[in-house]
């Protein structure tokens, strides 16, 4: 049993000394650091704005109102924020952004929700319906504009044309009354000769 022990020593003192005259090789292999990450409800909320921002037409749709159904099945968070990212859609046929707005507020508004990690992007969603209704009320000013000038000009057309019609019978008749003095002036000169 100790020649056992005598041997497992001699092994044990050889693989040492053999390990510390490698050249080239570090006593410990550096490593690197993984970091694993937890997936947060609003990276997934991000992750579903990227997924719905490509839907199209019926896809879409189809989305709008299985999101619409689960919300009312569950009102949480992330089916809440779901539905508020359809109704604000661009290319939604469906878009609603007061509704959007609604939903938002509402959750904002209350205080519970003041400590959910969802809130940072609730307060950036809030942030876009806002730009977006600024958006829209600009456009509608342009547009009442623009509607205004078209009116405008649909006058200013109507004007013109009447303009046309009586500049068109005040020539009519300035013709009429030269082709009369003309004939008059024939008159006189056919009937001047006789009288000499």
């Amino acid at each position: 049993m100790t020649s056992h022990v005598i041997v497992a020593a001699l092994i044990t003192s050889l693989l040492a000394v053999g390990c510390t005259k490698m050249t080239g090789v570090p006593a410990t292999i550096p490593q690197k650091a993984v970091i694993e990450t937890v997936e947060t409800d609003a990276d997934r909320l991000l992750d579903y704005y990227s997924y719905m921002s490509e839907l199209q037409g019926e896809p879409l749709i189809r989305e709008y109102n299985r999101v619409q159904r689960l919300f009312n099945e569950e009102p949480n968070d992330r089916n809440r924020m779901q539905l508020i990212m359809l109704l604000s859609s661009q290319s939604a046929t469906f878009r609603d952004t007061n509704a959007a707005n609604v939903l938002l507020e509402i959750w904002l508004g209350d205080q519970y929700n003041n400590y959910s990690k969802l809130r940072p992007l609730a307060l950036l969603f809030d942030n876009y319906l806002t730009e977006v209704r600024r958006l829209d009320d600009a456009i509608g000013r342009q547009a009442s504009m623009l509607g205004k000038t078209t009116e405008r000009a649909a006058r200013q057309k109507k004007e013109l044309n009447a303009e046309k019609k009586r500049t068109a019978a005040l020539q009519k008749k300035l013709d009429a009354l030269l082709e009369m003095e003309m004939n008059l002036i024939e008159r006189e000169q056919i009937t001047a000769p006789d009288a000499q």
